[in-house]
């Protein structure tokens, strides 16, 4: 039986990406980072919509909380989408 209290409200959520030294993250943390401040200076944007428009694949940016390592082509795609839609 679980009891939660005010001491345990549950599991913690995992960090962000960018909550880690600059010069610890790979390559796949570093990106997420970028992701996730682009998500945040642009509200209508949302981790999905980010996949699904700059990647062609809904499922990228959950991909990479979970470890994914991208090739140097798919960080400069997404990159360049981030710099395109902050114009």
């Amino acid at each position: 039986m679980l009891i939660r209290t005010a001491f345990f409200p549950g599991p913690k959520p995992p960090p962000l990406a960018g909550d880690k030294n600059p010069r610890e993250r790979t390559v796949g943390e570093q990106l997420l980072a970028e992701i996730e401040a682009c998500v945040r200076l642009n509200p209508p944007m949302t981790f999905t919509r980010f996949g699904r428009e700059a990647m062609n694949n809904k499922e990228f940016v959950r991909r990479l909380q979970e470890g994914l390592q991208p090739e140097r082509p798919t960080q400069e795609r997404a990159r360049k989408f981030m710099r395109e839609y902050g114009r």
